[in-house]
């Protein structure tokens, strides 16, 4: 996993790559990195994590909880993606996640539950 970066244009464009891949956004609070949201893109991450920037975000959750840095990490594929973001969505149980990662595929399966 990369990060932490600052939510901004220029560091998305700068680390992130336009191929699939799964990411944490978080709420810093002194030091500490509270996970908020726990996301994927099946194509292109550069472009799906800009959907978060302040002005884009339309997720009144992640709005709310002021969200300034998110990390990141690159996959093969795209199940890759799903697979890593169901992991960390058992791992820190973000707040604005409000249901399990949805599927692209029937034939993929959470590594985690087993959904």
């Amino acid at each position: 996993m990369e990060g932490p970066y600052l939510l901004n244009e220029t560091n998305i464009d700068k680390y992130v790559s336009s191929k699939p891949g799964a990411y944490l956004l978080t709420h810093t609070n002194g030091d500490k990195n509270t996970v908020i949201y726990v996301g994927r893109s099946d194509g292109d991450l550069n472009s799906r994590l800009k959907d978060h920037l302040p002005e884009n975000e339309t997720n009144n959750c992640i709005k709310g909880k002021k969200v300034d840095k998110f990390y990141f990490q690159h996959t093969d594929t795209a199940e890759a993606a799903y697979e890593l973001e169901c992991q960390w969505y058992h791992q820190y149980n973000p707040t604005c996640n409000d249901m399990h990662p949805d599927k692209s595929s029937s034939s993929w399966e959470c590594p985690v539950c087993k959904q």
